[in-house]
């Protein structure tokens, strides 16, 4: 899986949990709501499912992903600071910077 794929899809996704919720609060009355809210809560169900074998791997120091920039596979981390970011052997370090992270950007790592 691409990197930028999950990271723009953790960004976006905020977005189904106040769409999930229009099942519960009009529903009822409109029908094209509730089955944009149904869509939603399934949508969001998936991913979370997905989020979760991630967050093993991810917990465990063995998840990778592919690289945006060169599609080589490196590993992938995340701490409060800089969200989730991932490491390439070939383009370094690669985060979210700019307004709410939106843009991602490779840095040299730095050697210790």
């Amino acid at each position: 899986m691409k990197f930028k794929l999950w990271y723009y899809t953790g960004k976006f996704g905020v977005f189904l949990f106040p769409m999930s919720g229009l099942i519960f609060f009009t529903g009822e009355e409109h029908e094209i709501i509730r089955i944009i809210g149904e869509i939603s809560l399934i949508t969001l169900i998936i991913l979370c499912v997905i989020g979760v074998g991630m967050g093993f791997f991810l917990a465990a120091g063995k998840l990778k992903m592919k690289c945006p920039f060169c599609d080589k596979y490196g590993l992938i981390g995340g701490n409060r600071k800089e969200g989730l970011w991932m490491e390439c052997d070939k383009c370094g370090f690669i985060h979210g910077t700019g307004t709410f992270g939106l843009k991602l950007k490779s840095e040299p790592v730095e050697k210790k």
